[in-house]
């Protein structure tokens, strides 16, 4: 089982003088799956390359089992990159692809015969090693790719957005494939990706990143369940957003809209940033729940269907299962399985007990927020 445990101490890089990385600090545990998932421009590839030594860091230390390697040459670290161009040698075919790197370090021919008949074998292509790259498919190519970046033993394996380039369905079987392998071999992996649902599927934990900072760390299900602000909220998955009022097992909203809350007591507040994740947005046959809202569009996703429901200012989106009969000009009774609530400016989560001392503002100093911060639209992707 090769991994290592990995240390950024408060690593920042800037160019042009601006931060890219600014002052991150972050522990990847041996044999831990690790993801850096945000938008462009988050800083997520350049601690790539300053952890694989092709750019260094400013300030700040990069540990490798203790040990700093800021200053060590990409060809003496312990790890492999496998960027999102693969940039196999065209000439060479799938066998001399994987061992490359070993004659370069003068292995023993029989040790370099054994590496890459082992690796061939472990991602499935013992029989294909005279091909040719162009021989082969893209998701072959990402194999043979893979275990190149195997074959020197990596203690540490980077990924550079890998599978970005391939179809859904090649990109869902070889991530998959990819997961299974990280988990058999051990190698401490670290993967740079803005794909949520690739994020969500394969890591162990997940770092999220704005404009160089770290937002979130915690694993898939935390940072989907309790989102630490509004960013990380609406990055990883879809959320209603709105400004309303808790008070017992109920939200108040815009238009003295009081939505019935499943999960928990909600202490009463004053105004708050909330936010409702689609898939707990609840039609219910109960016609005499308070929250009354209009079907505007229905949108099938195959395995479920997306709806637009309106109730006068306030703007909602639901996910349901794709046997529900809705159809638009609807009218159906919501209620919310749970409610997010945040400080005010999209800052951290507020627990339920921490609003208990608020009084419950008046219905009419409530607003539904859009995405620009204003009433109407209270959903965004």
């Amino acid at each position: 089982m090769q991994g290592s445990e990995l240390v950024l101490e408060q690593v920042t890089k800037s160019f042009s003088g601006a931060p890219a990385v600014d002052a991150v600090s972050l522990t990847v545990r041996p044999h831990e799956f690790l993801t850096l998932l945000g938008p462009s421009g988050s800083g997520k590839t350049t601690i790539l390359r300053m952890v694989g030594g092709f750019l260094s860091p400013d300030t700040g230390r990069i540990l490798i089992d203790g040990v700093d390697v800021s200053g060590v040459p990409v060809e003496r670290r312990p790890t492999a990159m496998l960027f999102q161009q693969l940039s196999l040698w065209p000439h060479l075919n799938v066998s001399r692809n994987v061992s490359f790197g070993l004659e370069l370090r003068h292995r023993p021919k029989q040790e370099i015969a054994r590496r890459v008949h082992e690796l061939l074998s472990v991602v499935g292509l013992a029989e294909l090693g005279s091909r040719l790259p162009a021989q082969l498919s893209g998701g072959q190519q990402q194999r043979v790719a893979l275990a190149r970046a195997l074959a020197l033993e990596p203690r540490i394996l980077l990924l550079d957005e890998p599978f970005s380039a391939l179809d859904t369905k090649l990109r869902v079987e070889l991530r998959t494939f990819v997961r299974s392998l990280q988990r058999e071999v051990g190698t401490t992996t670290l993967l740079v990706t803005h794909d949520q649902e690739e994020a969500l599927e394969l890591s162990d934990r997940i770092v999220v990143m704005r404009d160089g900072h770290v937002e979130q760390v915690g694993s898939p299900t935390d940072i989907y369940e309790t989102p630490a602000t509004t960013f990380v909220a609406e990055f990883l998955g879809a959320m209603n957003f709105f400004t309303g009022a808790a008070s017992g097992q109920q939200v108040r909203l815009a238009g003295d809209v009081a939505v019935p809350v499943d999960e928990g007591v909600l202490a009463a507040g004053d105004r708050l940033e909330m936010g409702v994740r689609p898939e707990d947005v609840v039609l219910d046959a109960d016609a005499g729940l308070p929250a009354r809202f209009t079907v505007e569009e229905v949108t099938s996703k195959g395995h479920f269907r997306a709806l637009r429901l309106r109730c006068g200012a306030l703007d909602l989106r639901a996910f349901v299962d794709k046997g529900v009969v809705v159809a638009p000009g609807d009218d159906v009774a919501v209620r919310f399985r749970k409610v997010h609530l945040f400080g005010s400016g999209g800052g951290g989560q507020v627990a339920p007990e921490a609003a208990a001392e608020r009084p419950v503002a008046a219905p009419s100093a409530m607003a539904v927020r859009g995405a620009s911060g204003t009433s109407g639209s209270g959903s965004r992707p």
